[in-house]
């Protein structure tokens, strides 16, 4: 069989092997190519691969894979084609190219000259000083610096630990992960086995609970130290921070791998490689399971969890403080991501992606934490830290969108007879739990006084009744998901009588009004927050320190989304329930690198009489609102309060 002649399909075979299934437009975005190149570098792939070893397969949604039927002969085979290519042969990407620059830096005690690197690259020396300016943008977070002479040549600044870092955190990941880093980490060193055999004795005898990925990290970091210091690189000393690790039972539980690399593997290791050592074992992700017995929070992260929920009481309105299950399990992720953020060591978030897009208000809510964390620490908290937080605000919204502990008793009204009284009662059973309490009643069994006494009447005819118990029409055919859905939507402003909430609502539309509804010529964000506060105000819609409390948020946490929409909002001490101020500029305003269409002012009421779901769903569905464009063009070009009240209305009956 032949070997591919280009270097990049072999990079294309594992990029495919290492991501499993993926969607050839997203090859082609990533690898800023073609849909067409991509599909003739995977017919190359399926030539040079004998079918009976592995082929890239299409799947549905035009997906491909990499089946493998012999993996034996696979990695045989791959192993060969490795042997053909240079490392610089198998780049496919720019990203790729400048880690390639970076690893020769980072192996370097000599200066590099340009021109005979860039000819090494086969790359214009242009192109070699634009990667190298991007490069020195990403080595700034880990406090390296390339710095360069005429004549001599570019070399890279920066201590041990952080160029370790480095290669863990940036160099391991996509394509220097695929080909195992081309010898940058050298997995089959002799002795490195038998140290991580050694090490995970030391983990299951050791008190600390950890997830499979602390195994995995620790092992990398022994691997990278192994190899550095075998090439010269040693941690002489380290910084002042690093000193507290040695109070830590981490420190302890490194200084055992310490002296078991040493043994095994027959090396002398400075002092500060403890330090080295424990930062694995301190940067840990929360395991599964709270570890009371063995993990004791601090005073001071229960303060920080305890000033994050009162910064998002303060500028979402959503008291969450006495949620017991979201504090635990904040303190809990936030006791090992201070360490991380602390001790600059950047973690992957593989669901980056996925819950900025799914769980967008609660990564909204993660931005204000991840603010209150910087300001104590002083430190960077990255997307990917953000994106963890998320997580939990997102279980915590999940739980109040699908509790029904509030629906205790439930009436069933039915005037069809015994059969169908009893399927229904047996179907809502099911549905609602065997905890729950339902009485059945016929049409002329029905007591106004009684019925006020259930948390939820469910009948199958209609009712022309005065009641603050929801209400909601059903037959024996319903559908689980869909009464689901009325239910959630029913009972979650059954504290507010003055919102008459049927089976599908707009939030959005029942807490706005005519007079909250403006068009506005204005052309500068702020001028137009002061223009309408200030008609708010003389409508006592508002209390006189609203606007200012609105500008307060907005210095510190600009609220500007996606597609142009801004979301404003504060306490306000002259309402008594929730308002939302629709604003509509004439043109684009540009505010924070945005150019916001349209403004939703939420007027939040120092007490709430609705629950607190009402809040949170009123944010989900105008992030929903962002995100679907079809939906928000409508809604911008409303040419009045009616318009905008009909669209909004066919929206929620969809």
């Amino acid at each position: 069989m032949g070997f591919p002649a280009d270097g990049r399909v072999l990079g294309l075979i594992l990029k495919i092997y290492n991501r499993g299934n993926i969607r050839i437009s997203d090859l082609a975005e990533e690898l800023n190519l073609s849909t067409r190149t991509i599909r003739n570098y995977i017919k190359n792939i399926n030539e040079a691969l004998p079918s009976v070893i592995a082929q890239v397969v299409s799947l549905k949604g035009a997906e491909v894979e990499l089946c493998i039927y012999d993996h034996e002969k696979y990695d045989e085979l791959m192993k060969r084609m490795k042997e053909q290519f240079t490392e610089q042969e198998m780049i496919i990407t720019p990203e790729e190219r400048i880690k390639y620059v970076a690893k020769i830096l980072l192996y370097s005690k000599d200066p590099i000259n340009m021109d005979e690197l860039s000819e090494s690259m086969f790359i214009g020396r242009t192109t070699l000083v634009n990667d190298i300016k991007k490069l020195g943008n990403a080595l700034t977070t880990y406090n390296m610096y390339i710095k360069g002479k005429p004549n001599t040549g570019v070399w890279l600044e920066g201590s041990e630990i952080a160029k370790r870092q480095f290669i863990i955190e940036v160099l391991s990941r996509g394509y220097y992960n695929m080909i195992g880093l081309n010898n940058i980490i050298k997995e089959d060193e002799p002795g490195l086995e038998i140290v991580f055999k050694e090490v995970d004795k030391v983990f299951k005898e050791s008190n600390i609970m950890h997830l499979d990925e602390t195994t995995k990290l620790t092992r990398k970091y022994i691997m990278v130290l192994a190899d550095r210091i075998k090439k010269g690189f040693d941690v002489v000393n380290s910084e002042k921070k690093y000193e507290v690790l040695s109070t830590t039972e981490e420190y302890k539980i490194a200084e055992v791998i310490f002296k078991l690399i040493g043994k095994k593997l027959d090396i002398n290791l400075k002092e500060a490689e403890k330090y080295y050592l424990t930062l694995p074992l301190i940067a840990r992700n929360a395991s599964i399971k709270i570890d009371s017995n063995n993990i004791e929070i601090s005073n001071s992260i229960k303060n920080l969890v305890a000033r994050i929920l009162d910064e998002i009481s303060n500028t979402m309105g959503i008291q969450i403080k006495y949620d017991k299950e979201l504090m635990a399990g904040l303190e809990y992720h936030i006791n090992f991501a201070v360490n991380r953020l602390v001790f600059n060591i950047n973690t992957e978030n593989p669901m980056l992606y996925d819950i900025k897009r799914k769980y967008t208000f609660p990564y909204e809510m993660a931005k204000v934490a991840a603010k209150v964390i910087e300001r104590t620490y002083s430190v960077k908290v990255t997307e990917e830290e953000t994106a963890f937080l998320a997580l939990h605000f997102g279980s915590y919204v999940e739980k109040i969108n699908t509790e029904n502990d509030d629906i205790n008793r439930v009436a069933l009204i039915c005037s069809t007879g015994l059969g169908t009284a009893k399927l229904l009662f047996i179907k809502l059973r099911n549905l609602l739990g065997n905890d729950k309490i339902i009485n059945t009643f016929s049409e002329n069994e029905i007591d106004l006084e009684e019925l006020e006494t259930y948390d939820m009447i469910f009948t199958t005819i209609p009712l022309k009744i005065e009641t603050t118990t929801p209400i909601i029409q059903l037959d024996i055919f319903f559908e689980e998901d869909e009464l689901r859905k009325r239910i959630k939507n029913r009972f979650v402003m059954r504290k507010n009588a003055a919102w008459e909430v049927g089976s599908n609502v707009s939030i959005v539309n029942m807490a706005t009004k005519p007079n909250l509804f403006f068009k506005t010529n204005l052309d500068d964000y702020i001028d137009i927050l002061k223009e309408i506060i200030g008609k708010l105000f003389n409508q006592r819609e508002v209390d006189e320190g609203y606007l200012d409390r609105v500008l307060d948020r907005e210095a510190t946490y600009p609220t500007t989304f996606a597609n142009g929409v801004a979301m404003p909002h504060a306490i306000n001490k002259g309402g008594e329930r929730l308002m939302i101020s629709i604003i509509i500029p004439e043109k684009e305003v540009n505010y924070e690198n945005s150019a916001v269409r349209i403004i939703f002012m939420l007027l939040i009421p120092e007490i709430m009489d609705e629950s607190p779901e009402v809040l949170i769903k009123t944010y989900e569905e105008i992030l929903k609102i962002c995100q679907n464009e079809d939906l928000l063009g409508k809604v911008i070009n409303a040419k009045d309060y009616f318009e905008l009240t009909n669209v909004l209305v066919k929206e929620a009956l969809k």
